[in-house]
């Protein structure tokens, strides 16, 4: 199933959402991009999930304002708008047939990155998914209300669970291989190793729960775009066009370019249809002022001659007197 990632920008809010480096995360998080192994009665982590069933709207809020802020990248749209301009008429149709394609190519792009960075969101520690979506949570993304409070609540249960998982580690340190041949030793290392499942089950399910309020918002993007850092190393920083963030950006751009420029064409089409009307209206005007100046021309000859014939009657009249 492809991504859809083509909606209309909110004209009432837009989030302040800005991709993270590595740096300047709240706190170092290691990435396991490899698939789980099954885990051990007293492993740290619990089994993976896929925690993002395909389908859905990808992103709602991710137009370049919601991604970057003001002073995010930005193609030059003035110097666009100015090169357009610059073209005969004739090539403005080719022009705007060239950036539809370029379009929906880096939408296949954006489309294809998306389900990679989701393959590896899958993967990663709950932990770093964890820290991404509070992340993102510090970004006012847009969210209702409602979902805010929800996506707050299953981040909290995400971070319990997580300190508990870490609680109960650090106790297992404490059993020594030869305590599974003490029976009271081995039934407590049981005991804990279940409180370990749970806990762990608890926050996979925390993390699962916090993801899907995300994505239902529309936000799927925003949160592999925030995360691309921490999840992928080879991943192209922000800023050099090829991050997840910059295609976002792009396609946005070419969406306004694509719309200013059919509408600006759209206008001089109408204004040049509007200017051939008058001239054939004027020239109708015309023609009519032409034709009734030549009917009173007429009209006036003809006025004059009997003016002309009717005084010889009268003079001739005048000489039988």
């Amino acid at each position: 199933m492809t991504t859809k990632i083509e909606r209309a920008p909110s004209l009432t809010t837009t989030s302040r959402v800005q991709p993270t480096a590595p740096s300047q995360a709240a706190a170092p998080v290691e990435v396991d991009a490899r698939p789980s192994s099954p885990s051990t009665a007293f492993s740290g982590e619990g089994p993976r999930r896929d925690l993002n069933p395909a389908g859905g709207h990808v992103t709602r809020s991710a137009d370049p304002e919601a991604l970057w802020g003001d002073a995010g990248p930005r193609r030059g749209r003035g110097a666009m708008m100015a090169e357009f301009k610059r073209l005969p008429p004739a090539e403005r149709a080719a022009k705007l047939e060239a950036l539809k394609a370029q379009r929906e190519a880096l939408k296949g792009e954006i489309q294809e990155r998306v389900g990679e960075l989701d393959r590896r969101w899958r993967y990663a520690r709950l932990k770093t998914r964890t820290a991404s979506m509070r992340d993102l949570q510090a970004k006012r993304p847009e969210l209702s209300p409602e979902a805010a409070a929800k996506l707050d609540a299953a981040l909290k249960a995400a971070e319990q669970a997580e300190a508990k998982v870490n609680a109960l580690a650090e106790k297992a340190k404490a059993f020594t291989p030869e305590s599974k041949k003490d029976p009271v030793q081995a039934a407590a290392r049981k005991a804990l190793a279940s409180e370990l499942r749970k806990a762990r089950e608890a926050h996979s399910q925390a993390v699962a729960a916090a993801t899907a309020i995300i994505d239902e918002a529309g936000l799927k993007v925003d949160r592999l775009a925030n995360a691309e850092q921490l999840i992928d190393k080879n991943a192209p920083p922000p800023g050099s066009g090829k991050s997840l963030w910059d295609k976002v950006v792009s396609f946005f751009d070419l969406g306004w370019a694509i719309a200013t420029f059919t509408s600006m064409v759209k206008w001089v089409t109408e204004e040049q249809e509007r200017l051939h009307e008058q001239r054939v209206e004027q020239d109708k005007a015309d023609r009519e002022i032409d034709y009734q100046l030549r009917k009173q021309r007429e009209r006036d000859r003809e006025k004059a001659d009997d003016s002309a014939r009717l005084s010889r009657a009268e003079q001739l009249k005048a000489l039988l007197a």
